[in-house]
């Protein structure tokens, strides 16, 4: 596992690399409809609030969540470009961190591919991209694992909130015929009345 990372200013001076908290805002009860079909209702909720734009529906928190993991994934880009440039590391533990950057672009690609296809209403797509995402961060985890080098904090940090923030956008992504069923089942029981 080898990676040439291009130490250039890219990203070290335009992201800070420090978990930021959202912006205070009101977590609506459409909201946290949508986010309780997610594993992390609460992080969906507080990842959420800040790129939310439009109606509160699925399809804007599920892209508002995928924002989220941009976020981050430009933010580990940072802290690995900042690593690997200005510290005196070993080589294999700078190559190792700097695989992770070039799949962390990875990611990046994959969310805009994934948010496309949200537009396009292809579900299926969506689905595809979100799991090569997955696969992006578990080999950055993986390429430490193999080659025995000890995973920077900050690094595991980064990944462990990618994971979940994209474990939640799966999950609204299968929870769209949840919610969508449970609406049903409403409306046919007020018909009954």
């Amino acid at each position: 596992m080898t990676a040439h990372v291009v130490c250039l200013p890219r990203f070290i001076n335009h992201v800070n690399t420090q978990t930021q908290a959202p912006a205070p805002a009101a977590k609506s009860p459409e909201l946290m409809k949508i986010c309780s079909v997610t594993g992390q209702p609460e992080l969906c909720a507080s990842s959420v609030l800040p790129y939310l734009k439009g109606d509160v529906n699925p399809d804007n928190v599920l892209k508002a969540e995928l924002e989220a993991v941009k976020e981050e994934s430009t933010r580990a880009m940072a802290y690995i470009e900042k690593t690997v440039c200005l510290s005196s590391l070993p080589a294999l533990e700078k190559n190792t961190i700097g695989s992770c950057g070039e799949l962390f672009s990875s990611v990046l690609d994959d969310v805009k591919s994934a948010q496309e296809s949200i537009d396009a209403h292809q579900p299926d797509d969506v689905s595809n991209w979100l799991s090569g995402v997955q696969a992006f961060i578990i080999t950055c985890n993986d390429g430490f694992e193999e080659l025995k080098v000890v995973q920077p904090k900050e690094l595991i940090e980064f990944h462990t909130k990618m994971q979940k923030l994209t474990e939640n956008s799966l999950d609204i992504l299968f929870g769209f015929n949840k919610l969508d069923d449970e609406e049903s089942d409403d409306e046919e029981s007020e018909d009954e009345e």
